[in-house]
């Protein structure tokens, strides 16, 4: 039986090349603007072409970088196409993680296979009209020369009856779908501000689900921030778990039938530390410096003289310097302080240039 792979074209590239599949990783700007992002972990970004096994590393880097990912449970889309297959499953894992997809000026396009995923997000947003172009699928293989005409028109058939009915339970417009179908994959279809409008910016179910659980008004003006932060929170509060849960299942159905993820290895637990036996102080090690007790408290060392050690010991903060009332003083012979030392400091430093 002959393999065959079907693409979404990239409008510049119109032959089979081998490649090394989209680029999935974290960026640190936004995508309209490329403003920097105030800390925190940064937004996930596939860009590149979507090639067979992007699927699996996309899963893989969500899944290991959880706490970073679901932050903002945002994906930027800025990939001008490749296996539509590939992009279909892509599609389906954003889609059960309600994840919010965005296409950006500042980041690229989102064209042919990048519709696909687009498309099925629950919520999704494009900055700016001709961001987003659609296709007819095309169909790219080593082996097609080597097809019968007959075996070429079924493929070929197959595939556009695939991507037609994944395009309408997506709720996809019609007039769209025929504006797909009826271009080649050489003349790319830009969407409009209209198109967008119409296509929406969620889901229709997902709207309504806002609506109900989370007084969503529509998309807001400046100036209802605050609204905007406490429909995000909302939004996430009663989605966050189904979307664990998709992705702890989708794992699994992975493991189950290839394996590993790929990359695992990278994410692996280091090996625990060994243990380190507690350090013991002698009498030569005690100079004028100080014992750290944790993080709260410590011993100063004021002055060694005939034998006895007087310390200061005193809370590790800012209020306890300002408070010398509730320092406690005393004197101990430098012996037993070595062995006192020994139990409780977890780390005893020298002042620099001082010796005793």
């Amino acid at each position: 039986m002959r393999k065959w792979l079907l693409v979404w074209v990239p409008i510049s590239l119109l032959v089979c090349a081998r490649v090394l599949g989209a680029d999935i990783s974290y960026i640190d700007y936004e995508p309209v603007f490329k403003q920097k992002l105030p800390g925190g972990p940064g937004l996930l970004l596939l860009s590149g072409e979507i090639v067979p096994g992007d699927y699996a590393r996309l899963l893989a880097k969500i899944f290991y970088s959880q706490d970073a990912f679901f932050t903002t449970n945002q994906i930027i889309l800025a990939s001008d196409g490749g296996d539509v297959k590939e992009a279909i499953k892509i599609a389906k894992l954003v889609k059960s993680l309600y994840s919010t997809v965005v296409v950006g000026p500042a980041t690229g396009h989102c064209v042919s296979a990048c519709f696909l995923i687009y498309a099925a997000a629950n919520e999704r947003g494009s900055d700016n009209e001709k961001l987003i172009g659609i296709h007819r699928p095309y169909i790219v293989d080593q082996e097609l020369a080597s097809m019968s005409p007959k075996e070429a028109e079924r493929a070929q058939n197959e595939a556009l009856r695939q991507a037609r009915e994944y395009l309408k339970d997506n709720n996809v417009p019609d007039y769209l779908i025929e504006e797909m179908f009826r271009r080649s994959s050489k003349d790319v279809y830009w969407l409009s501000a209209d198109d967008l409008e119409r296509l929406g910016f969620q889901s229709p179910w997902f709207n309504q689900y806002l609506v109900a659980k989370c007084d969503w008004r529509g998309r807001m003006p400046f100036g209802m921030e605050e609204h905007r932060q406490e429909v995000f929170e909302c939004r996430m509060r009663f989605t966050q778990p189904a979307a664990m849960d998709a992705l702890g299942k989708a794992v699994r159905e992975y493991r189950k039938s290839n394996g590993q993820l790929p990359g695992s290895e990278a994410y692996a637990p280091p090996p625990p530390p060994l243990p380190v036996p507690p350090r013991q102080y002698s009498v030569k090690d005690i100079v004028i410096g100080r014992c750290y007790i944790g993080a709260t408290n410590y011993f100063h060392v004021v002055t060694i003289a005939n034998g006895m050690v007087s310390y200061v010991e005193r809370g590790n903060s800012a209020e306890a310097l300002d408070q010398p009332s509730t320092w406690k003083r005393g004197s101990i012979g430098i012996q037993q302080f070595a062995k006192q030392v020994s139990n409780e400091c977890d780390d005893y430093l020298e002042f620099p240039g001082v010796g005793s």
